[in-house]
C-alpha cells in the first residue's frame, strides 16, 4: 500500500523533469529558480496535509495528476524542513502544497458537484442508507480497476459518515461527508460501463499505486481498553471499506497517556491494540493485520492537559 510519501518521490522526479518552471496558465507555481518565498501566504503543515488528503479523496490523482503529485512533493519537502526546525521553509512549502492541492480539487469539479446537504439526522441517515445500497450493488474489484480514486473516496466517506451518525449529535458533519459520495458513485458506475465496453486489459489502471486515506484513530477512556459504541460503528464502516481492498495490510498501534506506570502503560496499550485487532478480524476475516504497542512513549499531545491526555489514549491504524 502506497503512502503520500511514495507519491511525493514520484512527484519530485516529475517536477525535476519539467525543469522546475512556473506554470502561470494553471494559476499555480511550481518551484521557480529565483523567488522570494516569504511573499507566499502562510499555511501551516496541518492545513496543507488536510488539503492534500482532500484532493486524493476527491479523485484528483486521476483527474489532475500533475497538481496532485506536486502537492504531495511540496508537502514532503515541508515535513523535511519541519524536522530540521526551519519554520519559514515549512510555511513556504506548505503554502505550495496547499495551493497545488486546491488547484487539483478545483480541476476535479468536486466543489461544484456537491449535493445539497440534508437538514436533519433522519434525512442524513436516509441519504446514507441510499448511498450504501448503491455501493453494495458494485463489484468492488471491478470498481477499483475502473475508477480507483473515486471508489476510494466513496467508500472512505461512507465509513466516516457511519461513524459520525452513530454519535447522532454529529449528523451535520456526516451530511457534509456524504455530500460528494453520490457524484463519486456516478463516476464509478460510468467508468465501469466504459471499461466493460472499451478498455483492454493493458489499459486498466493500477490500483496498487493509489494513496488510500489513512483511517482515523480509535480513542479510549482513561485506563480502559473497552471500545465505545462510536468506535465500534467506525470499525464496522472501516470493515466495509476493507472489503474492497483484499490486498490491504493494516498495522494497529496501541498508545496511552502518562497517568500510569511504564509497565502498566505498555500492558494497557497492548490490550487496546488487541481489542481493535479482535474486532476487525471478526468484521474482516481476510484482513492482514500487524499489532504493535508503545505505552506512553509516542504522545501526540500534551499529557499535562485533559484534552492532551484524551488524544494520547488511542489506537492508530495505518495501511502498509
Amino acid at each position: 500500500m502506497r503512502s503520500i510519501r511514495w507519491i511525493a518521490v514520484v512527484a519530485m522526479a516529475t517536477i525535476t523533469a519539467l525543469g522546475c518552471e512556473t506554470l502561470p496558465e494553471r494559476g499555480v507555481h511550481s518551484i521557480p529558480t529565483v523567488r522570494d518565498y516569504r511573499a507566499l501566504p502562510d499555511a501551516d503543515l496541518d492545513e496543507a496535509s488536510r488539503r492534500v488528503k482532500e484532493a486524493l479523496r476527491a479523485g484528483a490523482l486521476h483527474e489532475a495528476p500533475f497538481e496532485t503529485l506536486s502537492a504531495a512533493a511540496y508537502l514532503e519537502m515541508a515535513r523535511g524542513l519541519h524536522a530540521q526546525g526551519d519554520r519559514e521553509g515549512v510555511k513556504d512549502y506548505a503554502a505550495l502544497a496547499r495551493d497545488h492541492a486546491e488547484s487539483a480539487i478545483r480541476r476535479t469539479g468536486a466543489p461544484q458537484r456537491m449535493a445539497m446537504a440534508p437538514q436533519s439526522y433522519d434525512e442524513t441517515r436516509e441519504l446514507f442508507d441510499t448511498l450504501r445500497e448503491r455501493y453494495e450493488t458494485l463489484d468492488g474489484s471491478v470498481a477499483r480497476e475502473a475508477a480507483p480514486a473515486q471508489f476510494a473516496h466513496a467508500v472512505t466517506s461512507l465509513s466516516r459518515a457511519e461513524h459520525l451518525l452513530n454519535k447522532q449529535d454529529q449528523w451535520e458533519a456526516a451530511a457534509r461527508t456524504l455530500a460528494t459520495v453520490g457524484s463519486a458513485l456516478d463516476d464509478v458506475e460510468a467508468a465501469i460501463d466504459e471499461l466493460a465496453v472499451t478498455a483492454p486489459d493493458s489499459m486498466r489502471p493500477d490500483t496498487h499505486d493509489i494513496a488510500w486515506p489513512e483511517p482515523d484513530p480509535i480513542y479510549f477512556d482513561s485506563r480502559s481498553a473497552e471500545l465505545s459504541p462510536e468506535a465500534l460503528g467506525y470499525l464496522r464502516g472501516l470493515a466495509l471499506f476493507l472489503e474492497s481492498l483484499p490486498e490491504a495490510e493494516l498495522t494497529i498501534a496501541g498508545h496511552t497517556d502518562d497517568q500510569v506506570s511504564e509497565a502498566q502503560a505498555m500492558a494497557l496499550s497492548r490490550r487496546r491494540a488487541q481489542t481493535v485487532h479482535d474486532e476487525l478480524v471478526i468484521l474482516a476475516p481476510e484482513l492482514q493485520v500487524n499489532v504493535t504497542f508503545h505505552g506512553a512513549s509516542q504522545p501526540v499531545a500534551d499529557n499535562r492537559t485533559e484534552d492532551g491526555r484524551a488524544a494520547n489514549r488511542r489506537v492508530e491504524l495505518r495501511f502498509e
